[in-house]
């Protein structure tokens, strides 16, 4: 298992090679990881007029976040740079939701939360076992640019004597059926495991798979359909692409 100090939002070149057993990317046990300024405050404040956006945000040699572009295929530079914890790597690219004023150029980045882009793996490649731990499904849709499909997710969170683990998660292909017409669905199982983490409250999360990752090509008819183990059993949902 990948510790937290390496996230997987580098491109995963070769991640299909040489898996023996559960490979899975790991997810925060505080899931939204936090930027210099951590909170989106409603009311009339500077907050208010902040804008959230999912997006591709680009670090300096400082690790800084200085510049991204949106899922709207907006380009933003940053007024200034934006230290997140999450952002252990210079020169490179992180997927996360970004709040920023709306209105200004350079761009104002308040905060940025990150999300998580496993890569996908065949069942087959996986001896371990496949967790299901149940987690709260609350939307599945495709990025507007057509790069990522995403899932919105709440994961339950606790501490045991003061220190609050590392939950698993990542997507796992359980199969590819394809119709009379030639067109694919891709069956992928959201893989969870809790790991003896405590169940006491709901943080909000997001999952991100690059179209360019999955098994079939993102062309008009295939489709990929998630399903996700809640405490009210499965529940899937299909996208397909236009």
């Amino acid at each position: 298992m990948h510790s937290l100090k390496h996230r997987l939002n580098r491109k995963p070149h070769g991640a299909r090679r040489g898996i023996k057993s559960a490979v899975i990317a790991l997810i925060a046990s505080v899931v939204v990881a936090s930027c210099t300024q951590e909170y989106y405050d409603t009311g009339d404040n500077t907050y208010s007029y902040v804008r959230a956006d999912f997006a591709d945000a680009y670090t300096n040699g400082n690790k800084q976040l200085v510049s991204a572009t949106t899922d709207e295929g907006d380009s933003l530079v940053f007024s200034a740079p934006l230290t997140c914890s999450w952002a252990e790597q210079s020169d490179t690219f992180y997927r996360c939701l970004l709040y920023h004023d709306h209105d200004t150029r350079p761009t104002i980045a308040r905060s940025a939360a990150y999300v998580l882009v496993p890569p996908v793996y065949d069942r087959q490649q996986i001896s371990a076992e496949i967790k299901t731990d149940p987690v709260e499904f609350e939307s599945a849709w495709e990025s507007t640019n057509g790069r990522y499909l995403n899932l919105g997710l709440s994961i339950k969170l606790g501490q045991n004597d003061g220190e609050t683990g590392s939950q698993r998660i990542g997507l796992v292909c359980d199969s590819i059926v394809s119709d009379t017409l030639g067109n694919s669905t891709t069956y992928l199982l959201l893989y969870h495991d809790q790991n003896n983490v405590p169940r006491y409250y709901s943080t909000k999360t997001y999952v991100s798979v690059r179209t360019t990752d999955l098994p079939i090509a993102p062309k008009p008819g295939n489709s990929v359909c998630f399903t996700v183990n809640t405490d009210d059993g499965l529940v899937s949902r299909t996208i397909t692409f236009d």
